[in-house]
C-alpha cells in the first residue's frame, strides 16, 4: 500500500489518476444522494463506469397528482432524460416507503382511505449492470382522496319560503348543496354539518335538490365525492297574516286571522318559557284559548299547514299578538265607613292593575272613579241620602289595551245626618220663634204702655221680628248666643241703646248672623233673668 491521509478529505491513491478519479466522481455523487452499487460486485474499472452512469440520472420533477376516486390517486411527473424507470414512494409513520416502480411518467396509488390526505415523492433511476443507481427525490406532494358519495339525503321539514334538508355524515371537510334551476344544477350552499335549510322559496312550489361531499386538502384544492341521490321537496303553504287576540273572560282569548289558501288547518301557538308550543289545532280560521290564569298577559302565534303523505308540513310562523285575560270579578264589596257627606268603600285584593268605582246615578251607572288601592272615598254628598255604588277590576296589557273582569255585587252607603242646621231646621225654628214671640209681644203690649219707646223703627216685636230676618239670611246656623233685656229695668232707653250696639256688634261680627226675638222667663233652659224678659237669639 502507498502512503494515503484519511481525515474527513477524500481519499488518493498513488497508483495512478485513473483510480483518483474515479474515487473523487464517487465522492461527488454520493453527496448528491446518487446510490451505487456495491464496490465489492466489481472491480475498480467496473465502478468508475458506474459512477459515470449515476452521475447522469437526473431529479424528478413536476411532480402532480389527479384524484380519481375515493381510493385512487394518479400521480404525473416529468420525463428524466436517461432513466431507465421510476420509484414511487408514500409516507406513512413518518417516513417514505416505497410503494413500485414504473417505466413511465405515472403511476396510480390504489386501495387508499377515503377522504384522506397523502404525501408522495418520486426518483429516477438507471439500470446498470443488473443495478439500479437513483438520482434525486423529487419535492414532496400532498394530495387527498375523494369523500365518499353522500347518502341518505331527505326533507327534514318545510315552511313557506325554505326547505331543510339533511343527510347522513361521512368523512370530509364540507359538503355542498345544489338546486336545480332553469334546467341547470346551481351550488347554493356549503356546510360542515349534516344539514342545510334552503331559503327564499316560493310558497307551494316543488324543488329538486342533490349534494355532495368536500374534502380539501394542504394545497387548497377541493375534491369532490359523487353526488347524491336527487329528491324533489315542496314548500309548505304561506304564512299566515291577519292575527287579532281578543279577551272574552278571566281565563279565555279568542284568535281570528286571515285564511290561508291550500291549507289543511292550522296550529296555535302560545309562548311559554320563550318557545311557542302548540296549544290547538283547528280547521277554521279562529280559535278560542281556555283555561289561561286570570289577568295575565299571553302571546300567540298561527302556522297553517298542509298534510302531504300523511304528515302535517307546516308554513312559518305568523307575526305574534299578545293580549291579557281579564281580571277576577271584583268581591267582598262593602261600605266601611260614612260621614254626612261622605261614604268609603272597601273590598278584597285581587290581580289587576286598578279598581274603577262606578255610582248609579238614577238613570245610568257612571264611572266616579279609579284607584290602585283597595278602598275608595267618595265625596261631596248630601247627607241622610242613600247611595248605590259597584266595582270592577281592570287589566291593562302591553299595549295599553284595558280588559275588565265581571262587576261586583251592588252595595248601598248612606249618609249620616249632619250637625249643622239646616235650611229647614231654621225655617221649623223660625215659625215657632215667631209665634211664640207673637203671644210674648201681647204680653208686653198689655203690661207695658211704655213699649214704644224701644226704637224708632218698630213698635211691636213683629215689626222688629221682620227688620232682622230681612237684613240676614243665613245658609246654615245653630244657636250662638241669647241675649236679654229685663222687664224689671227702670230705665228702659239705656237698655233699648245697651241693645241696639249689642246687635249692631253681632252684625259686623257676624256678616250672616240670623236674629230671633222673642219674650220668655228664662228661654230654653238658659239660666238668665228668671223674670220676664226679652230674649234675642241669635243663630248662624
Amino acid at each position: 500500500m502507498g502512503n494515503y491521509r484519511e481525515s474527513g478529505e477524500v481519499l488518493f491513491m498513488k497508483n495512478g489518476m485513473k483510480k483518483t478519479a474515479a474515487v473523487i466522481m464517487a465522492a461527488m455523487l454520493m453527496g448528491t444522494g446518487a446510490v451505487m452499487p456495491a464496490a465489492e460486485d466489481m472491480g475498480i474499472f467496473s465502478q468508475t463506469a458506474i459512477v459515470a452512469e449515476a452521475a447522469s440520472v437526473g431529479k424528478v420533477t413536476g411532480l402532480k397528482s389527479k384524484t380519481l376516486s375515493n381510493s385512487e390517486i394518479k400521480l404525473n411527473w416529468s420525463k428524466v432524460k436517461g432513466a431507465s424507470g421510476y420509484t414511487v414512494y408514500m409516507r406513512k409513520n413518518g417516513k417514505y416507503n416505497k410503494l413500485g416502480d414504473c417505466k413511465g411518467t405515472s403511476y396510480t396509488v390504489k386501495k387508499l382511505p377515503n377522504a384522506t390526505r397523502e404525501n408522495f415523492k418520486v426518483r429516477a433511476y438507471k439500470t446498470v449492470k443488473g443495478k439500479k443507481v437513483y438520482g434525486e427525490y423529487s419535492a414532496n406532494w400532498n394530495t387527498a382522496t375523494n369523500p365518499q358519495a353522500c347518502k341518505g339525503l331527505k326533507k327534514t321539514s318545510a315552511n313557506s319560503d325554505s326547505i331543510k334538508l339533511s343527510w347522513t355524515k361521512i368523512g370530509c371537510t364540507n359538503y355542498r348543496v345544489y338546486q336545480l334551476k332553469n334546467g341547470e344544477w346551481k351550488e347554493v350552499g356549503k356546510t360542515a354539518g349534516t344539514s342545510y335549510t334552503v331559503k327564499n322559496l316560493t310558497a307551494e312550489s316543488e324543488y329538486k335538490f342533490k349534494i355532495r361531499a368536500c374534502k380539501v386538502d394542504d394545497k387548497n384544492a377541493n375534491h369532490y365525492g359523487k353526488y347524491s341521490n336527487i329528491i324533489v321537496a315542496k314548500t309548505n303553504v304561506k304564512k299566515v297574516t291577519g292575527l287579532k287576540a281578543k279577551t272574552i273572560s278571566n281565563s279565555k282569548i279568542k284568535l281570528s286571522w286571515n285564511s290561508v289558501s291550500g291549507a289543511d288547518g292550522y296550529s296555535v301557538g302560545m309562548r311559554k318559557n320563550g318557545v311557542y308550543n302548540e296549544v290547538a289545532d283547528v280547521t277554521e280560521t279562529n280559535a278560542v284559548v281556555s283555561g289561561l290564569p286570570n289577568a295575565t298577559r299571553e302571546s300567540f302565534k298561527i302556522r297553517a299547514y298542509s298534510i302531504v303523505d300523511g304528515s302535517k308540513q307546516y308554513g312559518n310562523w305568523s307575526d305574534s299578538v299578545a293580549t291579557a285575560t281579564a281580571p277576577q270579578k271584583a268581591k267582598g264589596l262593602n261600605v266601611s265607613s260614612v260621614t254626612e257627606s261622605s261614604v268609603t268603600l272597601s273590598w278584597n285584593k285581587i290581580g289587576c292593575n286598578e279598581y274603577v268605582v262606578y255610582e248609579d246615578n238614577g238613570e245610568s251607572w257612571s264611572e266616579i272613579g279609579r284607584t290602585t288601592e283597595t278602598q275608595f272615598t267618595v265625596k261631596n254628598l248630601n247627607a241622610e241620602t242613600s247611595y248605590n255604588f259597584k266595582v270592577q277590576a281592570v287589566k291593562i296589557d302591553d299595549a295599553k289595551v284595558e280588559h275588565y273582569g265581571e262587576e261586583s255585587d251592588v252595595v248601598t252607603g248612606t249618609t249620616s245626618r249632619s250637625d249643622k242646621i239646616t235650611q229647614a231646621d231654621i225655617d221649623v225654628m223660625k215659625k215657632e220663634l215667631q209665634e211664640y214671640s207673637n203671644s210674648k209681644a201681647e204680653y208686653v203690649n198689655t203690661h207695658y204702655t211704655e213699649f214704644w219707646k224701644y226704637g224708632e223703627e218698630y213698635n211691636t216685636l213683629d215689626e222688629y221680628y221682620q227688620l232682622c230676618i230681612n237684613e240676614s239670611s243665613p245658609d246654615t246656623s245653630s244657636y250662638d248666643d241669647v241675649y236679654t233685656i229685663p222687664f224689671t229695668e227702670k230705665n228702659i232707653d239705656n237698655i233699648t241703646r245697651m241693645f241696639k250696639e249689642q246687635l249692631k256688634y253681632e252684625y259686623e261680627k257676624r256678616e250672616k248672623a240670623y236674629y230671633v226675638v222673642y219674650v220668655e222667663v228664662c228661654p230654653n233652659g238658659h239660666r238668665i233673668n228668671p223674670k220676664p224678659c226679652w230674649a234675642i237669639y241669635f243663630l248662624y
